[in-house]
């Protein structure tokens, strides 16, 4: 059977929404699919199968796990709370959609290692979700690389249940001791000082209500909401770890190699940060869904099963290439072949990155200060330019372009007016090579014809030189100061 193969498509779904490390969507409706049928005797059928596509996804970063971990840190509330608005519990079991967690990793290490890793991070989830304190125990107590929670986690919760005397040491201190018999005391546990099984049981079970909750109030799902509605006793279908196989990044060869000097770990790091996420799928509940015939291995097993659903150049898609490549600008970056069909068009796939825009005044003289509301997609950022006029603002869930509205430095109310609007097309990243990127450059310095040759002529003449060449447009571009104005009306 031929492979399908369609682009990814980065259309915007319906009722997204994103914050500073996360983001959640109800999914557009698949297109109608033409079924050819023919008339048959009463022993012969015709069979239509409905595709498996998820209706919604939910997405949570790698900023809301402890650094090379599947400790979920407190500040996951936000996150969570997004969840829920997006898929409430329900507690008839009657609920539309049925949840699947995805674990992923970044391309640093080996293929089994960021499997696990991936996979613990998809357990802490849905242990999370479903209340299981004895996964969050074996994820405690059965270390894996760099994944060990210790007690600086116990130390997080203990402070994120109201322990405010707990240090932030990482080793059990007089403090931290302290802090835990008095936890010990109101729980009714003995009062040992020490991180026991049972104390630990009754934190996690504590902490997770703290996270996971509404925005006022915990919520929690059950093992009925998920693919295998209960069924699967070892998370098959529920939860699994697809490693680095799926980055929605990936960078150029030339960026890649550069990468592998040591001294660039932390750039590295920071680059990959997009590609180290969980993301949950949520299918419709009237899909009937054969757990034993669902192509993703358990966490605990090995790559095999992964790399059985590969599509033949799975191994090129998810390595570098001559030019980098993003998962929902222009696709074939997932070596999965059953992953790229749920995910396409998601926009739980996309990447972040850092925004820079100068904001200039009717004279083309830099905004400082200026009060800004930048509008990337779904995510909406807040805040106020420096004092070269530049709006900047990190790890923004980027598309294809961003609207901004800024204001004057002299509005510092708590809602002030943005009268000037200016919508900003971004480049792909570092490595982007593509030929339209002038012609997006030109377009954010205000040369906005439909002809490319006009609005080079016009670069040239607005900037009294005649070079009008791709590094002229660039160094205008980076310097934020065209002399004409880039202000339009709102």
């Amino acid at each position: 059977m031929a492979e399908v193969d369609d682009d990814a498509d980065a259309g915007a779904a319906p009722g997204a929404q994103a914050t500073e490390a996360g983001a959640a969507a109800l999914l557009p409706a698949s297109d109608s699919v033409v079924f050819s049928v023919a008339p048959s005797a009463s022993s012969r059928f015709n069979t239509l199968r409905p595709a498996l596509r998820p209706s919604a996804c939910w997405r949570i970063d790698d900023a809301r796990f402890a650094f090379a971990s599947s400790f979920i840190r407190p500040d996951a509330a936000r996150e969570f709370a997004l969840l829920a608005g997006l898929r409430a519990p329900d507690a008839s079991g009657d609920a539309a959609f049925r949840l699947a967690v995805f674990g992923h990793a970044d391309p640093t290490g080996k293929d089994d290692d960021n499997k696990q890793l991936a996979g613990r991070r998809a357990t802490a989830v849905y242990g999370l979700l479903v209340r299981d304190t004895d996964l969050w125990e074996e994820l405690y107590s059965s270390p894996f690389k760099n994944d060990k929670w210790g007690i600086a986690s116990v130390q997080i919760m203990l402070r994120a249940v109201g322990q405010d005397g707990a240090s932030n040491s990482g080793v059990l201190d007089r403090a931290t001791e302290s802090a835990l018999k008095q936890y010990q005391a109101d729980n009714g546990l003995p009062e040992s000082g020490s991180p026991d099984s049972a104390t630990r049981k009754q934190l996690f079970a504590d902490y997770m209500d703290v996270i996971c909750n509404d925005g006022s109030d915990p919520f929690q799902y059950q093992p009925a909401d998920f693919v295998s509605q209960g069924a699967s006793s070892d998370g098959k279908a529920d939860r699994q770890g697809c490693g680095e196989f799926n980055p929605v990044l990936v960078f150029s060869e030339e960026r890649a190699k550069e990468n592998q000097d040591p001294k660039k770990q932390a750039e590295r790091d920071g680059d990959n940060l997009s590609n180290r996420r969980v993301v949950v799928y949520m299918f419709s509940s009237a899909l009937p869904i054969d757990v034993g015939s669902w192509p993703c291995p358990t966490v605990k097993d090995g790559v095999g099963g992964c790399k059985a659903q590969f599509f033949s150049d799975g191994d090129d898609r998810r390595n570098p290439q001559e030019k980098q490549r993003q998962y929902l600008r222009n696709g074939r970056t997932f070596a999965c072949k059953f992953y790229d069909r749920i995910a396409r068009g998601s926009p739980c796939e996309g990447v972040r990155q850092n925004i820079v825009v100068f904001l200039l005044g009717e004279d083309g003289s830099p905004s400082k200060n200026a009060p800004y509301r930048l509008t990337s997609g779904a995510e909406v950022r807040e805040g106020k330019s420096d004092e070269d006029g530049r709006a900047f603002e990190q790890q923004v869930m980027a598309g294809i372009s961003c609207e901004i509205e800024w204001g004057t430095a002299d509005d510092d109310g708590s809602d002030p007016v943005l009268p000037n609007f200016a919508e900003v097309l971004l480049n792909t990243g570092p490595d982007d090579e593509d030929a339209r990127l002038p012609q997006r450059q030109l377009y954010n310095l205000g040369y906005r014809n439909t002809s490319n040759r006009l609005n080079r002529k016009d670069f040239g003449v607005e900037y009294d030189d005649s070079d009008t060449s791709d590094d002229a447009v660039e160094v205008a571009h980076v310097s934020g100061k065209p002399k004409q104005t880039r202000v339009e009306p709102a």
